[in-house]
């Protein structure tokens, strides 16, 4: 049953690509009496279906309008596409918004390329805010050029990290106890012993944040924590880790993750501002080369060793140290950790795409062994939906998807100190999304198509449809405005709405807008397709660490080939 579906999905996602694209007469529309505005958007990760919904409103509103002598009413034609979408030679192109991922518009706005929407900055919300002043304010640099003017607006936020399976962990009760807990179960692994909750109904510890009855109590704080949990996971039949084999760079979703807990929200800035931060970094010998100690990263592991570190002031000179930072090695060290001692489950090894490792972390203990954790990005539950998923998984549980209790992880904020009460950290969470809004300059001398696009991108930006694209898509816009946490229908998004509002993001963005971040934004870039998570080994480029290590690669590998050289760094400069 599952493959015939997905193939009638196939055949309807072709038919549904031939009538949003380049079909003829795009729906039936005469542009003789009806004005089509163009609409290019990124087809992953949050989908389209949030745009459908918002151009039909759109419509609806104005039915009546004319935005040119003859005309009556307007039509958005929406083209779903991936990433080469939004990096096309926009003055020769047909469409007239953008909204899409992973795309450095500093080079368009240059170019001129893309049109002055200033104006829509000005919309207002409820309270008479206006837009621009409810922008994150780490980001309104980036939207403008050398002019002051601006050519693009904030797209959606997702995260890197990690989501784990609440009912999994509840049910084998793997969860840190309280430190101070006298009937919690005693687990030694070959790592260490750490007081598990198990069955005993054990208080479970404050969690990273320090703080008892909150949604992260019972989380390791630690990686040492984490580790010891996997252990204790794969013990009851729990495949600890789970990522798609056919897509191993997905890997880079828990190295960025962790790279971000581990630094916390100050440390993590550094990487794109370089105003003054400082981090910890790996201490380099006279040589430029790497410093470890003899002592093992972990008990029980003896192929990783500690470094040696120092704290330094990240500055405009010596920004190339922030590839150097201890959490990143940390997050490398854990990868390769799960790989050698096989707390990657099975479909981590074999040719399992993104969608079907989804569905089998939805369903394990039905037709799949149970996943405690999976490596993705925020967005993965409504990706899940559009893929059918969710009809999938009602076919084998006949359950309802939205009562399935996954959450998005609070994840550790150190290497092997124990959170204690009042001593946690917040959360924090990186915007690995990178994506945005703007308007083809080539409309510029078409008042028709000016006008409407511009109508539509205020429209898109009212505050009401920045909470309708929330409720769609469970993602958020870096702008301020709120979305109650009841409006959602899963435990998932309703969960990682309240921990959004409880955290620290960093964004893509560097707040005292320097130069290296403005023109080196692609060299900088922490997210999938970002060159900091590519390793070089023996001579040959690798997409990810974790192919890296299958060939032999270690941790402190991957970090050698991953830093600037100072030499590198005097090109930026």
């Amino acid at each position: 049953m599952r493959k015939t579906k997905k193939i009638v999905a196939l055949v309807m996602g072709l038919l549904m690509s031939c009538s949003f694209a380049a079909c003829g007469d795009k729906g039936g529309v005469n542009r003789n009496k009806t004005t089509v505005v163009e609409v290019a958007v990124h087809q992953g990760g949050v989908g389209y279906v949030w745009l459908q919904n918002a151009a039909r409103r759109f419509e609806e509103a104005n039915q009546d309008k004319s935005y040119a002598t003859g005309k009556t009413g307007v039509k958005i034609e929406i083209t779903p596409g991936g990433t080469a979408l939004a990096n096309q030679a926009m003055d020769s192109d047909s469409y007239n918004i953008y909204l899409v991922e992973r795309t450095d518009t500093y080079p368009f706005i240059a170019s001129g390329l893309l049109m002055d929407i200033s104006e829509v900055l000005e919309i207002t919300d409820s309270n008479g805010k206006t837009l621009e002043e409810r922008i994150n304010p780490s980001i309104r640099s980036m939207l403008k050029g050398n002019d002051g003017k601006t050519y693009v607006l904030p797209g959606w936020e997702f995260y890197s990290g990690v989501s784990y399976d609440k009912e999994t962990f509840d049910t084998v009760g793997s969860y840190v106890a309280d430190y101070d807990s006298t009937d919690a179960f005693e687990y030694e692994s070959d790592y260490g012993t750490l007081k598990i909750v198990e069955y005993t109904g054990a208080k479970k510890s404050c969690g990273p944040d320090g703080k008892y009855n909150t949604d992260d109590d019972g989380l390791p704080s630690s990686l040492e924590e984490m580790l010891i949990l996997c252990s204790y996971l794969k013990k009851e039949g729990v495949e600890p880790f789970t990522l798609p084999g056919s897509w191993p760079g997905y890997c880079k979703y828990l190295l960025a993750g962790l790279w971000t807990s581990l630094s916390g929200y100050d440390s993590m800035k550094a990487v794109y501002n370089f105003g003054g931060e400082t981090v910890e970094i790996i201490k380099s010998d006279e040589h430029g080369e790497l410093m470890f100690t003899n002592e093992n990263l972990f008990e029980g592991i003896d192929y990783l060793k500690k470094p040696v570190t120092e704290r330094v002031q990240i500055t405009t000179e010596n920004g190339y140290l922030t590839n150097d930072m201890t959490a990143k090695y940390y997050a490398a060290a854990f990868l390769e950790i799960l790989e050698r001692e096989g707390f990657l489950s099975r479909d981590a090894s074999n040719a399992v795409g993104h969608t079907d490792a989804q569905i089998n972390f939805l369903t394990g203990g039905t037709e799949t062994t149970r996943k405690g954790m999976i490596m993705e990005g925020s967005y993965w539950w409504v990706e899940s939906e559009m893929a059918g998923n969710f009809e999938d998984y009602q076919i084998l549980t006949d359950k309802d998807i939205n009562a399935r209790d996954i959450r998005w992880m609070s994840l550790p904020t150190s290497l092997n100190e124990k959170t204690t009460e009042g001593n946690g950290e917040k959360n924090t969470l990186i915007d690995t999304c990178f994506s945005s809004c703007y308007v083809n300059n080539n409309i510029k001398n078409n008042e028709e198509l000016k006008t409407a696009s511009i109508d539509f991108v205020k429209f898109l930006y009212s505050e009401e449809e920045l909470v309708n694209f929330t409720k769609d898509t469970g993602s958020f816009r870096p702008i301020e405005y709120e979305v109650s946490s009841d409006s959602f229908k899963s435990v998932f998004y309703r969960e990682l709405t309240e921990l959004r509002q409880n955290s620290n993001v960093v964004q893509f963005a560097a707040e005292n807008n320097n130069d290296i971040f403005r023109y080196h934004r692609g060299a900088l870039k922490i997210e999938l397709g970002g060159s900091v998570f590519t390793a070089n080994y023996a001579g040959k480029p690798f997409d990810s660490y974790l192919l890296a290590y299958r060939a032999g690669a270690t941790a402190i590998d991957a970090i050698e080939s991953t830093r600037f050289t100072p030499e590198e760094w005097k090109t930026f400069l």
